[in-house]
């Protein structure tokens, strides 16, 4: 009895996990949903393309950016799978909060790739009901509507580092540089992602260099791409001034409801950004105790380290 309760424990708190998501989001969704000027555009233009084949080459700005970097049309073509099974924003707005508890999952295979089932569910609680998450899928914006589909690249990410995939490492630069399309902010993660692709593609050398010639190849290929569609002037320039904004100049959540607004109206930026700070530091140390309790041998140790160094990595950069 026991032991059949201990092998389905797991399964049935995951589930709790996910139908708990999927409240969180769904509950009083339109009440609390808001839709800005970025996000009608989007939605026009989507409308546009599946009403009347009226294909867009312009570009829309990369929200957050100040004109400093423009998005793929990409993007466009991404959202139309939501219009066509939401048929409305409203329900675009269902079927993206359906896609983003969908998600507790990703986080759970995350979890327990780095070690077991219950850090599994340590990741899927700390992300799939983490209300600022929820927040953000209140609104259909490209940087909000990335943070559904980036877990996935996460994801394989992880399983080409662990099982050293040849297919799963081309999935996972196919799925970044869709990413980029979404939006520009993928560009945060330039340094974790380029430490990744070195130190898969010097594994590759020792055993199939056509596998580094071709990922070198398809990155190219891919960023080349997205500066064309993207239409990106002085690119450079633009990149380095973006990440200059997000990184440094402008702590600012990204939730901008009047909402939010409401829940805090007394909270100053200075102090806000104290207690995000405070938090991302107390969540890093949370996790490394948490995934150093661990019964591996020191040789799997220390190959499980680059992979927490990394995720922690991405934490930091994902603010």
């Amino acid at each position: 009895m026991l032991a059949t309760l201990h092998k389905w424990l797991p399964k049935i708190a995951l589930l709790v996990l996910f139908v708990g998501a999927l409240y969180l989001r769904l509950h009083n969704l339109v009440e609390t949903s808001f839709f800005d000027v970025d996000t009608s555009r989007d939605l026009i233009a989507v409308d546009h393309i599946v009403r009347y084949q009226e294909h867009h080459l312009a570009v829309p700005d990369a929200a957050g950016s100040e004109n400093k970097l423009k998005n793929s049309p990409v993007y466009y073509y991404v959202l139309i799978p939501f219009y066509l099974l939401g048929k409305s924003p409203e329900g675009m707005l269902y079927v993206l909060n359906i896609a983003a508890s969908l998600n507790v999952f990703v986080f759970y295979l995350i979890g327990k790739r780095l070690k077991n089932h219950w850090a599994g569910l340590l990741c899927a609680a700390l992300f799939g009901w983490n209300i600022l998450y929820v927040e953000m899928t209140s609104n259909i914006l490209q940087p909000f509507f990335l943070s559904v589909f980036l877990p996935w690249g996460f994801l394989v990410m992880l399983v080409s580092w662990q099982k050293k995939s040849v297919s799963s490492f081309v999935g996972s630069l196919l799925i970044f540089g869709l990413a980029i399309h979404i939006h520009s902010s993928v560009l945060t993660l330039a340094v974790p992602f380029a430490v990744y692709f070195v130190a898969m593609n010097a594994y590759f050398w020792k055993r199939n260099r056509y596998v580094v010639f071709f990922s070198t190849a398809l990155v190219a290929a891919l960023a080349g791409f997205w500066i064309v569609a993207s239409g990106q002037l002085s690119i450079s320039t633009n990149i380095f001034s973006y990440l200059f904004n997000v990184l440094v100049r402008h702590h600012i959540s990204p939730v901008s409801s009047p909402k939010s607004v409401e829940f805090f109206p007394e909270v100053s930026p200075d102090f806000s950004l104290t207690v995000l700070y405070v938090a991302v530091v107390w969540g890093l140390c949370l996790l490394s105790y948490f995934l150093r309790r661990t019964t591996y041998s020191l040789p799997e140790r220390q190959k499980q380290t680059p992979v927490h160094i990394f995720f922690g990595l991405l934490s930091c950069l994902q603010r």
